[in-house]
């Protein structure tokens, strides 16, 4: 479905399998990490190749060699399958699964009717025509899959709402800066995936959609890059708790109270990044966090250099107290936000933490850890802290 030499991004990969129905439930796992097993089984094979790893060891993009590319473009072609490279639309019949456009759409699809397409992935094209959204959200009833990341596409038409079977709605990287109410008629989507688009405010009516698992968005401003500013988080209104299927939530402005207290129906979340939190949302935090029993990565940013949010206030005057209480957190980030003198880490705490990054504390000058804690932690990363001086001597050997 890419084009040749495509660097892929793993974590798009997967979520693209879940939705075409490709990934099997295993007791005792979740679809995300069954899907990764596959992906590990393709590159140990040597089927896929391995772009970038990630500072915590992850596969964060991949490729497949040309030579393997062509036998799988071969084979789809011969089952009807997957259209690649279409240069004339109008051709399209309607009656490929799988249409995969890689380049402009010199003809819009107009005369298609009706469509048994179930996914659409553009990639590399510099226009896309209004006639051609038109057509896919009219008539491609049976659609699962629609992939427009970073085509030069500005709104998205309201008969989205006829898609009712649509799983993945990709806008990343596009110009469209709000969403249709009919959004709440997607009762089947899984990913809604608004990262580097326009979008600052979802409309009200997302929180009807109950199976949705992914929900990540943010705006980049690419002017002010590695600043604490170049991300602009989304906001999402009132009714979040009834989203329960949440695995991810990314990027997402702390409202008010209530908005805070209802992140702790959302018992299946595994990621969160939160933004713009204040001190009289310290203890409603905390008592949200406390329900999160899957947390596994937390990342909570200050708002600008000018307000810079006090960590230690807002968790109960001792964020790590409140954060070991979760018992399958395996990534924290402290960055920015916390004022204190001393991260102490107690033993017994933190039984599955792998990663730790301290970073922009300008207050910290001790990091003590107790032996016990921390036993399963494969990399600390401390960036700029100026007054750090005193880490335990197991770190320095």
């Amino acid at each position: 479905m890419f084009p040749e030499a495509y660097s892929i991004n793993c974590v798009r990969q997967i979520r693209l399998w879940i939705a075409e129905g490709f990934v099997k439930e295993k007791q005792g796992k979740i679809l995300e990490d069954v899907a990764q097993d596959y992906l590990k089984q393709l590159i140990y094979r040597s089927l896929v190749q391995v772009e970038w790893v990630d500072y915590d060891g992850s596969v964060r993009t991949c490729r497949v060699h040309d030579m393997i590319r062509e036998v799988i473009v071969s084979r789809s072609e011969e089952l009807s399958c997957c259209h690649v490279s279409i240069r004339d639309c109008s051709s399209f019949d309607g009656i490929g699964r799988c249409l995969s456009i890689h380049n402009n759409l010199d003809t819009p699809l107009e005369r298609t009717t009706s469509s048994k397409t179930r996914s659409i992935i553009v990639s590399r094209a510099d226009e896309v025509p209004n006639s051609f959204l038109s057509t896919c959200f009219e008539n491609f009833k049976l659609m699962k899959v629609m992939d427009f990341e970073c085509a030069p596409i500005t709104y998205i038409p309201k008969e989205v709402g006829n898609l009712f079977h649509l799983r993945y709605l990709s806008l990343r990287g596009m110009k469209v800066q709000m969403l249709p109410k009919s959004i709440n008629k997607l009762h089947n989507l899984e990913t809604l995936d608004l990262k580097r688009s326009l979008v600052s405010e979802l409309p009200t009516e997302i929180s009807g959609l109950c199976k949705l698992r992914y929900l990540a968005g943010y705006i980049q401003n690419d002017d002010i890059e590695y600043h604490i500013n170049s991300r602009k988080a989304i906001k999402v209104p009132s009714g979040i708790g009834h989203l329960e299927s949440l695995h991810k939530l990314y990027n997402v402005e702390a409202c008010s109270n209530a908005f805070i207290a209802e992140l702790g129906k959302l018992r299946l979340l595994r990621r969160l990044e939160i933004t713009k939190l204040k001190r009289e949302n310290g203890k409603t935090l905390c008592i949200a966090l406390k329900k999160m029993s899957d947390l596994r990565s937390l990342r909570i940013c200050a708002t600008s250099e000018e307000e810079i949010l006090e960590l230690q206030s807002i968790l109960a005057n001792d964020p790590l107290k409140v954060l070991q209480a979760l018992p399958n957190l395996m990534n924290l980030r402290f960055l920015d936000g916390y004022e204190g003198k001393q991260l102490h880490f107690e033993g017994g705490g933190f039984q599955k933490l792998k990663y730790l990054t301290l970073e922009k504390l300008g207050g910290l000058n001790r990091l003590k850890i107790d032996d016990g804690a921390l036993p399963h932690l494969e990399k600390l990363r401390i960036g700029h802290s100026p007054h750090l001086k005193e880490v335990p001597l197991e770190f320095i050997i």
